[in-house]
């Protein structure tokens, strides 16, 4: 494969968990240690995994692919969390969930190509 860097859903993967740093560092008061590093593990693992998977055959990356789908949906669930807690500016949370929804929606277009 290429280089991961250049991989579109890797960098969003990036700016999605960027977002979330930067976030949770703003509103890190109200929340406990344990939810803060919950969500900013979850995001990071995303591209993480992107990256991870990308110089492995086939078959390992889909499972990679499949890891980082399984993190952006934990990331999507405690953005929901902090949404509800009201932890969080729902602007930006809400266009955070439309982004990782995109992102699912790219790392599964991802998989497909790899059967």
């Amino acid at each position: 494969m290429t280089d991961h860097r250049k991989l579109k859903v890797w960098q969003l993967a990036q700016q999605v968990a960027e977002i979330v740093w930067r976030e949770t560092m703003s509103c890190a008061p109200g929340l406990s240690m344990h939810t803060v590093r919950q969500i900013r593990t979850s995001s990071e693992s995303v591209g993480a995994n992107i990256a991870e998977g990308n110089r492995r055959t086939p078959k390992e990356f889909r499972r990679y692919l499949n890891i980082a789908l399984g993190s952006a949906n934990e990331t999507d669930s405690h953005l929901v969390t902090l949404m509800n807690r009201g932890l969080i500016d729902l602007r930006i949370a809400l266009q955070v969930r439309d982004d990782l929804a995109t992102l699912k929606r790219m790392i599964i277009a991802l998989q497909k190509t790899l059967l």
